[in-house]
């Protein structure tokens, strides 16, 4: 797990690799404010962009979920959002959820799970062995707008 803030990124782009650089640089310059709640493809390497506003659930109704194709960059545009996060490791056990969604595993519970709250301006990027429990209510906000944007691990 990496995580930043938007407001520093300008001092902090150079630790990042060029093309994790270019896929924060997206988020940077995106005007999310024109931008309506929805999927959108972004280049032609199968990176794509979520949009959602949503409600958050209380942490214990949330299941810890982790992806093997995709890394997860979560990027908050309003609201707050208190996520889970943990490395994957032989005693976190999956769970089958129906209907079944491509690329995650869930589980119901994982070790050694961190609590890292994100605000507005504040992103997380989440690699493959990285657990994360996303949605969670905060003590500041019982809602999140936030750029989720997916990127295939084979373009980092």
């Amino acid at each position: 797990m990496i995580i930043g803030d938007f407001r520093k990124w300008p001092e902090e782009k150079w630790l990042c690799s060029e093309r994790l650089a270019q896929h924060l640089d997206y988020l940077y310059t995106c005007s999310f404010d024109k931008i309506e709640d929805g999927v959108y493809p972004v280049g032609e390497d199968g990176t794509y962009l979520v949009v959602k506003t949503t409600a958050t659930i209380p942490f214990s109704e949330a299941l810890p979920e982790r992806h093997q194709r995709y890394m997860d960059i979560h990027y908050i545009l309003a609201g707050s959002e208190t996520i889970g996060v943990a490395r994957d490791c032989e005693k976190n056990q999956p769970v089958e959820v129906s209907p079944a969604i491509d690329d995650h595993t869930f589980f119901n519970a994982v070790e050694h799970e961190m609590v890292l709250t994100l605000y507005p301006g504040q992103y997380a990027i989440f690699l493959p062995l990285d657990v994360h429990r996303p949605w969670c209510k905060s003590n500041e906000a019982d809602y999140v707008r936030k750029a989720l944007l997916k990127v295939p691990i084979f373009v980092i």
